[in-house]
């Protein structure tokens, strides 16, 4: 994934960069084609950014948010109808986990519910480790980091303005 992330945006990232050079009098359309090209680099950075990370707790990387859930607030791990990866919390919250949205491809290799057995493991293995002494931290959220992301919206934006100022 991380090879298909970095083809992606090499491709139209030299496609946005060679749009902003080329002049052929039109007023701001290739600054538009730039800032759809950066744009959709963003967009595409975010989504293969999708990832799970088993630490000392579960942290579920999706395109905009980031979640740390302790194993001790996960009550159940299940695989939904449409083959999602859902984390079911012991205070009734679902984290859905973008990294394994059910597609075609999973319906064959199961991925999905490889990632589920893999987590309620950790999980039976963090509390056994724990003992009696459950942790009493709680899940959070904060926002996603992504900079290559981010870097390609801001030049997605500024080609944007630039075409509105020179005229589309």
């Amino acid at each position: 994934m991380i090879v298909l992330s970095w083809i992606h945006t090499l491709s139209f990232g030299f496609f946005g960069f060679l749009m902003t050079q080329i002049d052929h009098g039109s007023r701001g359309g290739l600054m538009s084609g730039a800032a759809s090209c950066f744009g959709t680099i963003a967009i595409v950075r975010r989504i293969f950014g999708a990832r799970v990370i088993l630490d000392r707790q579960v942290t579920v990387i999706n395109p905009v948010f980031t979640y740390r859930i302790p194993y001790s607030s996960i009550k159940e791990v299940v695989v939904n109808g449409g083959g999602s990866l859902v984390i079911c919390g012991i205070d009734g919250g679902l984290t859905y986990v973008s990294a394994f949205n059910g597609s075609l491809i999973d319906k064959f290799v199961g991925s999905s519910l490889k990632a589920a057995g893999s987590i309620d493991e950790r999980r039976h293995e963090e509390r056994r480790r724990a003992g009696k002494s459950e942790s009493s931290s709680r899940p959070s959220r904060s926002v996603s980091r992504a900079w290559v992301a981010d870097a390609f919206l801001a030049a997605a934006i500024f080609c944007a303005v630039c075409a509105g100022i020179i005229g589309i």
